[in-house]
């Protein structure tokens, strides 16, 4: 007897609309993971959506407006709330209920329908600070540790900020990137690959000078670390 399967294929089109969004969450808390469309009119037959954590990681899925956890990785069974009222207006988040430390990282947010994406990283509040001594001319270590101590090369994803939101130098999947770097720290910036699989993403900066000085922040996204470095910078 020849029986047949029903097969559902999902076809993902996602073209260049693209955002991107920092949270922070706390151990044990709660946090809302935003994700909206431009299109402020949607048809409920038509609405798909695909939460994904690390680009894979199946976390919740919304076909023909209804939710569905048919596939959902296993870690976030009873972790996940989604907002049905909110889909006609182009809303899709999620919140992510009792946070725990390998929560934090990566999650993209698909509209499949509207061909959107909306990345969020998630940081989990663990937090140091350390202030830096620099001298106008020479150069300076900016530390940044994890507390944990062994990573995968292609899982390292660390951003260095300058006052907040300056971009000083990326690390993505192990590899330094400085595409988006802010043109004033063009050659300036030195890291050191050997010590991110210890989890060290340590950056050195050259040639200070007075205008150097502030706030520098790590964030490491795989583990929600974040590290607050206050550089003072002495000498004339």
């Amino acid at each position: 007897m020849l029986k047949c399967q029903k097969v559902f294929v999902l076809n993902v089109s996602i073209v260049s609309v693209y955002s991107l969004v920092t949270i922070d969450g706390v151990i044990g808390g709660s946090v809302l993971l935003p994700c909206a469309s431009n299109k402020h009119e949607h048809n409920l037959q038509d609405i798909d959506v695909l939460w994904r954590y690390n680009a894979s990681m199946n976390v919740f899925t919304i076909l023909k407006g209804k939710g569905s956890v048919e596939h959902q990785e296993p870690k976030y069974k009873n972790k996940t709330e989604i907002f049905p009222d909110k889909f006609l207006k182009g809303i899709f988040s999620i919140q992510l209920n009792n946070l725990v430390y390998t929560d934090a990282g990566e999650y993209d947010c698909y509209i499949v329908h509207s061909g959107e994406h909306v990345k969020v990283w998630l940081l989990i509040n663990v937090y140091s600070q350390v202030t830096v001594d620099g001298v106008v001319g020479r150069s300076v270590f900016l530390p940044c540790a994890s507390h944990i101590n062994e990573y995968k090369l292609q899982d390292v994803n660390v951003h260095w900020r300058y006052n907040a939101s300056m971009h000083v130098y990326d690390i993505l999947k192990g590899k330094g990137s400085v595409e988006h770097q802010e043109p004033r720290f063009k050659n300036k910036t030195e890291i050191f690959p050997y010590e991110f699989v210890r989890g060290i993403f340590s950056l050195q900066l050259n040639k200070l000078e007075h205008t150097d000085a502030e706030e520098y922040e790590c964030y490491i996204v795989q583990s929600g670390e974040h590290m607050n470095v206050q550089l003072l910078i002495n000498g004339e």
